[in-house]
């Protein structure tokens, strides 16, 4: 956890931690952290107390290993009942990419899934929009049918 990292170390992440993005990439999984669950939801393991974790991949295709991880989080999801994963599934291992939007977020809690679920424990977290492309242009998912 980052309670333990100096000051120095601290310092070097602080410009880039908590900054609005917005990525476009192709949704490779979406994966309920259910299991033990995590410390940021109080290792809750309800479906609905848990986070997303979602790997967003460069290109159509590319494997897991190569991803960032954007994570939707219960607390906004609260606010974006459209956001399912029955609702992003036809973008799930697609060819057509989605559009996320939300803060950037370093996650030293899950270094051992480097090079095998992330390629970078920096992660968008939370995601605060999903845009899907649908029909020619960019569709927020809230406003999906």
């Amino acid at each position: 956890s980052l309670t333990e990292w100096t000051a120095d170390q601290l310092a070097q992440i602080e410009p880039y931690q908590g900054v609005g993005v917005t990525v476009v990439g192709y949704l490779a999984a979406i994966k309920p952290q259910h299991g033990s669950g995590e410390s940021t939801n109080c290792h809750f393991t309800n479906p609905v107390e848990v986070d997303w974790h979602i790997p967003l991949v460069e290109k159509a295709g590319d494997a897991e290993s190569t991803s960032i991880v954007v994570e939707t989080t219960p607390r906004v999801r609260k606010s974006h009942p459209k956001w399912t994963p029955q609702a992003l599934a036809p973008w799930v291992n697609s060819d057509v990419p989605v559009r996320i939007s939300g803060w950037t977020m370093l996650d030293p809690e899950h270094r051992a899934h480097l090079g095998k679920y992330r390629s970078t424990l920096w992660e968008i977290h939370p995601i605060t929009k999903i845009e899907v492309f649908k029909d020619g242009q960019w569709t927020s998912v809230d406003d999906l049918p």
